[in-house]
């Protein structure tokens, strides 16, 4: 679990801003009991950000690749889209307000969670499954994300599936273990 999530501590879910940091230290901690351990990262819509964010952030080289299923390009534009499509508010009239807000209580920005910006940076080879008709986090990011890693990466758009619904697909499985091969 995530910090805010189930049986993790935390107050504020920063979206994959300091989620990957304690991501980052669970890799560490395997590292410490087996050196030579290889760590892939797979996630699930905010925990595919997550796990993306944290190859990103990963300096010591204890993320081998990532899978990506369903993950959102940046958290300001998830917002946006939410709002908008789910609310219908006008979404990008709450920016402002909400950025004051995230800032002050879960002490994180929207930069901080901007995971395209991330992995363009420092990406790691990456498999992207995504939904086709997934209209939580629109199809879009994942195209975003792909065209934004600097660094080997796959895409699996899964026609008329939606949201977190890639795994439902039969050759699911089989896609992510032919890619894990290739690194591992």
């Amino acid at each position: 679990d995530l910090r805010c999530f189930g049986l993790s501590e935390g107050d504020y879910i920063t979206f994959g801003a300091h989620e990957s940091d304690d991501i980052l230290g669970w890799c560490r901690f395997i590292r410490s009991m087996d050196e030579k351990a290889q760590i892939v990262l797979h996630g699930v819509s905010m925990g595919a950000s997550t796990c993306l964010l944290a190859g990103s952030k990963d300096n010591e080289d204890l993320v081998t690749c990532v899978i990506s299923d369903c993950g959102f390009a940046s958290f300001k534009d998830e917002l946006v889209h939410v709002l908008n499509t789910r609310y219908h508010l006008p979404g990008s009239l709450f920016v402002p307000g909400v950025s004051f807000w995230i800032k002050k209580l879960a002490k994180f920005s929207y930069e901080d969670a901007d995971i395209a910006q991330k992995i363009s940076e420092h990406g790691k080879p990456t498999l992207f499954f995504h939904g086709g008709n997934d209209d939580f986090v629109p199809t879009g990011m994942a195209t975003q994300l792909v065209n934004a890693n600097n660094n080997a990466s796959l895409i699996e758009i899964i026609p008329n599936l939606g949201h977190a619904k890639c795994r439902h697909d039969n050759h699911y499985m089989k896609k992510c273990l032919l890619f894990i091969d290739k690194y591992i």
